[in-house]
Parts: C-alpha cells; sequence; structure tokens
C-alpha cells in the first residue's frame, strides 16, 4: 500500500504498525497460545530487524509534516 501512496502518513503508520506487531510476534505467544501481556514479555526475544524496519517509515513520515 506504501507503494501506491508513499506519501500519505496513514498508509505509512500502516505499515510501521504491522512491523512492530511482527517484532514481537513470538514472544508475544506461549506454547498453549495464550497472549502474554506487553508488559511480562522479554524484550530480547523481539526481533530487531523489524523494529528497524518499522523506524525508516516513522522517519519518512516526520519529514512529510
Amino acid at each position: 500500500m506504501v507503494e501506491r501512496v508513499p506519501n500519505q502518513a496513514e498508509a505509512i503508520g500502516l505499515l510501521t504498525l504491522m512491523h512492530l506487531l511482527n517484532a514481537r510476534r513470538n514472544p508475544s505467544t506461549e506454547p498453549n497460545v495464550a497472549l502474554i501481556p506487553l508488559g511480562e514479555q522479554d524484550c530480547s526475544f523481539w526481533n530487531r530487524t523489524s523494529i528497524t524496519a518499522a523506524v525508516a517509515p516513522i522517519d519518512r513520515t516526520l519529514l512529510l509534516r
């Protein structure tokens, strides 16, 4: 979507949210698929690549203002 509307803050925000949700996907569930609250998650298991991928769109959105 961002490729089709590259200067729309809403589309960039959605992409950022998707990256951040993906970053903590694995540590947010236990083996029995129960959700683990954010405050109880071990952030050392979060996917740093996804977090880094979320930062670039945020920076680009701030430049649009």
